[in-house]
């Protein structure tokens, strides 16, 4: 393994790299010194850092002690400072202006219905007339820097201006952000010339490039119609599902969830079943519309039932949710009757079953057998030939609606059917 001390100027810089990555003991010190003797151009970078790597008040100390040589070195100590800089603080937002909200593709509606006095701009995008609080069916607040035509990247940063001062009070006067090119595929020399030409459109305008402390995301969003560049501030903790303590795998996100309760609510008194209920996230969602509503959730899996029962605990609703270990597809797991039923069906293999059309049937059939006359059930997978075929077969269960929903780049078929 080579050394600080190695001939081979690859080897040191190898070297520096393993011991950013490793820290402990000694290595901010041992770094400052091959440091201070290291001649070659292309091995400094590398050691300035990992000093950022390791982090910590002896590597933020060496990091302001040195002069840069290079643009390479300017570059690595931009990034090494922003990385021990610690997290950005002394924001707020400065009145409620009209600002845009991202919500989940296909549950637009959903999310209008739930702000109030909100307006759809485009698929994934709604307007508000003010800063909202609490709304639990948005994945954040933006505002909209600029557009331009289709791919027009470098076009529209350019004449892009962010009057962030109107929406964000900073105690320092600058605001430090994290830029982001998304929905586009192009090569590192091209995100790296636009990151350059950002920022050098951004910074007199009070801009910062800060990837590791920032307040606030700075998107290039390349979409069908228009490049759009946004200001997501970030500076705000999001509490919104602090519940959260546990996951699982394949776990539904949080605001999709909070959208799809909103979508079988029956009444404040609904006797309401998840027959897969993963984390317990949908439950949880719906408990938290109504304090009258009884919850059960279902899951084969016994870590899922330990994750859900965490967070039901966390979200301080254990007298109204109770989860038990079961197979969903069994009619003995099920309450005798309910109101709603609230499925987030597993989109793969599950060991119980050879196939997912064998769980799927005896789930349905459980929805049909004891769901209350006008109660209303939600099935949500991608596995959409399956769900058709079963509820043109339910005579007892009618559909009422059905919509594709886009989330984690994957397309979920939902449909909502009521017990007639």
């Amino acid at each position: 393994m080579p050394t600080l001390h190695d001939e081979s100027p690859q080897g040191r810089r190898i070297a520096a790299i393993a011991l950013g990555k490793r820290g402990g003991a000694g290595a901010v010190a041992a770094l400052r010194t091959a440091l201070a003797r290291e001649e070659v151009a292309w091995v400094r970078p590398s050691m300035i850092l990992a000093l950022g790597k390791i982090g910590g008040d002896e590597a933020r100390a060496a990091l302001a002690e040195i002069d840069a040589r290079s643009d390479a070195e300017t570059e690595a100590l931009r990034k090494a400072r922003d990385r021990v800089s610690g997290p950005a603080v002394g924001f707020s937002w400065r009145g409620d202006a009209p600002v845009f909200a991202a919500v989940p593709v296909g549950l637009e509606d959903v999310a209008i219905a739930e702000a109030g006095r909100a307006t759809f701009v485009r698929r994934g995008i709604i307007a508000l007339p003010s800063r909202p609080r609490g709304l639990r069916c948005i994945y954040d607040l933006r505002i909209l820097i600029a557009e331009g035509d289709p791919r027009a990247f470098a076009e529209t940063v350019k004449r892009a201006e962010v009057r962030w001062r109107e929406w964000i009070h900073s105690e320092s006067d600058v605001l430090p952000y994290r830029f982001s090119l998304e929905n586009a595929r192009v090569t590192k020399q091209e995100f790296n010339d636009l990151l350059r030409l950002a920022r050098e459109t951004f910074s007199p305008q009070g801009l910062v490039d800060s990837p590791s402390s920032y307040a606030a995301m700075l998107r290039v969003e390349a979409d069908a119609d228009a490049t759009r560049i946004w200001l997501v501030p970030t500076f705000e903790a999001d509490e919104r599902f602090a519940y959260r303590v546990n996951d699982v795998g394949a776990s539904i996100n949080p605001v999709v969830a909070a959208c799809l309760a909103r979508l079988v609510r029956r009444g404040d008194r609904s006797g309401v079943v998840d027959p897969t209920c993963g984390s317990g996230t949908l439950l949880i969602e719906r408990a938290l519309l109504d304090g009258g509503t009884m919850l059960s959730g279902i899951d084969i899996s016994p870590t899922a039932i330990r994750a859900a029962t965490g967070n039901v605990i966390a979200a301080g609703l254990a007298a109204r949710i109770a989860v038990r270990l079961g197979d969903g597809g069994d009619a003995a797991a099920w309450p005798t009757q309910c109101d709603e039923v609230l499925a987030n069906l597993p989109f793969g293999m599950r060991t119980e079953d050879r196939n997912l059309d064998g769980l799927y049937r005896r789930i349905v059939g459980n929805i049909a057998r004891t769901l209350n006359p006008g109660g209303r059930a939600l099935l949500y997978t991608t596995h959409a030939k399956t769900v058709v075929a079963l509820l043109r077969r339910t005579a007892k269960l009618q559909v009422i609606e059905e919509r594709r929903v886009e989330t984690g780049g994957v397309s979920v078929g939902l449909w909502v059917v009521e017990r007639g």
